[in-house]
């Protein structure tokens, strides 16, 4: 098991982003399905998983149907090797019912509470972080200079970057 992690703060996404990019992907929700998706194709490829991965999302009403357009945007024009390991169409889930939703809700809430509250007031992260954090998997930070270059090069294609950090558990490796 693997996990994908990403970030972006709201308020220098609305001070950067927002409404300086298509309107089709203005929405913060958008930087994040598409680090997720290209950070979990990444790590894949570093860690010489085969396959593709499909992707289950809670049911959020209108942000559903946004994030199937977006699967269908990030599929038809991010690089083949990213697409390559794009699965099914996403679904969505009521995680009362999907069990594993349900975890993945509380790692994010944990996470974000730990990167909001805890590390700005220089609390290290508790014995719950540290199990998150154990597990292999990437975790992205969408930085406010990743926003910036996104908004100044829309003009030529989509680049979305993030700061990725690779996280493999002791005794596994990742091929160089």
């Amino acid at each position: 098991m693997y996990r994908v992690d990403a970030v972006v703060n709201r308020e220098a996404y609305a001070d950067i982003v927002q409404a300086n990019v298509p309107k089709k992907i203005d929405s913060p929700y958008f930087t994040l399905f598409y680090s997720v998706i290209l950070s979990a194709a990444s790590f894949m490829d570093k860690a010489n998983l085969d396959g593709t991965v499909n992707f289950i999302f809670d049911k959020q009403g209108k942000i559903g149907q946004r994030a199937l357009d977006y699967f269908h945007f990030v599929k038809e024009y991010a690089p083949a090797n990213i697409q390559r390991r794009l699965g099914a169409e996403p679904i969505f889930e009521n995680d009362s019912d999907w069990l594993p939703l349900k975890a993945a809700d509380v790692r994010a809430w944990e996470i974000r509470r730990h990167l909001d509250i805890e590390q700005p007031e220089g609390t290290e992260h508790n014995s719950i972080m540290d199990s998150i954090l154990a597990m292999s998997g990437v975790s992205c930070q969408v930085r406010p200079e990743d926003l910036q270059a996104f908004v100044e090069n829309i003009d030529h294609g989509l680049m979305l970057r993030s700061k990725c950090l690779h996280w493999i558990r002791s005794g596994e490796s990742l091929p160089e």
